[in-house]
């Protein structure tokens, strides 16, 4: 009898165990959803046509992949292989936009779960662990910069990968006493150290919980000698690797200007803050009206907030906080937040870059490892409060809570949604036609190693001249509509130019009135939004393709000459339910089309 018992407490523990992760599991889905209409930003505007060069190159992953280490440390003198492994697997195999933004949705629910593990193996308090993991998602904020969920390949994903189970197995080691899981723990730390530099600070959180466990400095710094000697390997070959090159990562060259490094740090660490994107505004792209808020929410919204309370509710009286070590959770918590932020402080370049892009709540990438860290510091004040406070007292605290973690929800589910369009209609919209045309055909009859004069005159834009512009400038920044994309979109090799002067070469003394290409395999591809007077002025857009005849010279800067095309073919998103007719696209200055009439799908 007792031991049916025992089954059917065991059988009910799993059943609850698997509710509580389904539940977690679509919580989290929900609350990431604006990453999923999400387009290529920053680095993965270029990474994003990795798979074309392979293809178009013929040669094989690793081949491509040894070729990024051996650049990255020649230009950059950077070596972390980890990383360009991960980068170039991810851009290969998860070359569809939504498989890769669901890659990135997939590794976010696995650090959330290795975090919430963490917190159970170290503080043996379950109920608190799934209590955190329930609210990671509230710390999460999109910006309109360099940002760690929208962009980079899961870089910052897959090092927090590497961090919890280095750390896990630490702490299992620190339990047991087995020098496997010390093993373990030291391969995962290596395997950080070539991922991201950060790594190196980050190693304070190994001796914490060495510290911890055995209250001696002496037996504790011998136990974490492995770590030094792999953190002193490490700094030496990244030495070596600059000094051979002579070249450095901007990112890394150091200003030890005082009043800088602490202004940047502080800038940093708040941007891990929930909500502090939105409370400081810097792209002017938030209402700070609630109401504008209520206005905007929608049926997933509220089912995120709904899943929360009933987990919260459920789980929140089940925690023994006097299992707690708040001190403890304060302590990690705060070298989560720090440690990230030093290199980041220490930088020339994000001195300057946190400032330009806006300031306060503005994060470079390692603001994903801090997110963890701000959450483990609010935690800490929870704990302590509700061992302060009394236990009529208590669920007066829980409704607070409940109630102000309901309305973050609401407001940063609302705010993503909005950086997202912003960042699409700048960087991402003009693209998608642009790769939606080339799956069209619209290069049919095109001879190979054709030349192509790619102009980019999308236009579209919504918001109001006061927001923040910053990432149009991405687009001449960044190479990205280069041969790779079209070759991985059309399967052509074709060679993209964005200047006169890059397909004709004359010299001043040799200018003529008109240069005749007419034999030459020259072609002009435009990307355009609809113009403003179409009634359902839009995403949408079309590309315009035509056989450059001839080229009128300027005198003065060839780029600006006339240029004069045969049209060829047109692709347009099929969604506008009037033809747009254009006798003149004034977009393109250079280029004179005489009454072209474009209908689009009925």
């Amino acid at each position: 009898m007792r031991i049916n018992n025992i089954k059917n407490y065991s059988r009910i523990n799993i059943i609850t165990t698997i509710i509580i992760y389904s539940l977690m599991s679509l919580y989290i889905i929900l609350s990431m959803l604006p990453l999923l209409h999400s387009g290529y930003y920053s680095d993965d505007m270029v990474n994003s046509s990795i798979r074309g060069q392979i293809l178009l190159e013929n040669i094989s992953f690793v081949h491509y992949w040894i070729n990024f280490v051996i650049y990255m440390f020649k230009d950059q003198g950077r070596f972390i292989p980890v990383s360009i492994f991960t980068l170039v697997a991810v851009s290969y195999y998860f070359y569809n936009l939504f498989l890769y933004k669901a890659l990135i949705l997939v590794l976010i629910i696995i650090n959330i779960y290795l975090f919430g593990y963490f917190i159970k193996i170290v503080f043996k308090e379950i109920y608190f662990a799934y209590i955190l993991m329930l609210c990671a998602p509230i710390c999460f904020q999109f910006r309109l910069y360099h940002d760690p969920i929208l962009s980079f390949a899961g870089h910052l994903q897959f090092f927090f990968c590497y961090l919890m189970c280095s750390l896990i197995f630490l702490q299992k080691y620190l339990d047991h006493n087995d020098r496997l899981y010390l093993v373990i723990s030291l391969i995962l730390f290596n395997v950080s150290l070539y991922a991201y530099e950060i790594s190196v600070p980050l190693a304070l959180l190994i001796f914490i919980l060495i510290f911890d466990h055995f209250k001696n400095l002496k037996l504790s710094l011998r136990r974490y000698l492995p770590f030094i000697y792999s953190i002193f390997i490490s700094i030496i070959i990244n030495l070596v690797v600059r000094f051979a090159v002579n070249k450095e990562y901007s990112g890394i060259t150091f200003n030890f200007n005082l009043v800088l490094i602490v202004k940047t740090l502080f800038m940093q660490s708040f941007s891990s803050i929930p909500l502090s994107y939105y409370i400081n505004n810097p792209a002017h792209l938030f209402n700070h009206n609630i109401l504008y808020v209520f206005r905007n929410i929608k049926s997933t919204d509220m089912m995120s907030v709904v899943i929360f309370n009933v987990i919260y509710w459920s789980l929140m009286k089940k925690i023994d906080f006097n299992m707690i070590n708040w001190h403890k959770i304060l302590l990690l918590g705060v070298s989560l937040v720090v440690l990230p932020a030093l290199p980041i402080s220490l930088s020339a370049k994000y001195q300057q870059e946190l400032n330009w892009y806006g300031g306060w709540g503005v994060g470079y990438l390692p603001v994903y490892i801090q997110y963890y860290g701000s959450l483990m510091i609010l935690a800490g004040i929870v704990v302590l409060i509700n061992k302060i406070i009394k236990a009529n007292n208590k669920i007066i605290l829980q409704l607070i809570l409940t109630t102000g973690i309901s309305l973050i929800i609401l407001i940063n589910l609302n705010c993503n949604r909005a950086v997202v369009d912003k960042a699409n209609t700048d960087l991402y919209y003009g693209r998608e036609t642009l790769e939606k045309a080339l799956e069209n055909n619209i290069l049919k009859n095109i001879p190979e190693n054709s030349t192509i004069l790619v102009k980019y005159n999308y236009k579209y834009d919504p918001y109001p001249a006061f927001v923040f512009n910053g990432l149009r400038g991405w687009l001449k920044g960044y190479d990205w509509d280069n041969k790779f994309l079209f070759y991985l979109h059309s399967q052509k090799m074709v060679n993209i130019v964005q200047h006169i002067s890059q397909f004709v070469d004359i010299k001043p003394e040799k200018q003529s009135d008109k240069i005749d290409l007419v034999n030459k395999n020259i072609f002009l591809l435009d990307i355009e939004s609809y113009p403003e007077y179409c009634y359902n002025q839009n995403k949408e857009g079309y590309v315009m393709l035509g056989k450059i005849n001839y080229i009128k010279v300027d005198d003065t800067n060839i780029n600006k000459s006339k240029i004069y095309i045969k049209f060829m073919r047109i692709w347009h998103e099929p969604y506008a339910k009037e033809p747009i007719i254009i006798d003149k696209l004034h977009s393109l200055k250079r280029t004179v089309i005489n009454g072209t009439l474009i209908w689009t799908a009925q």
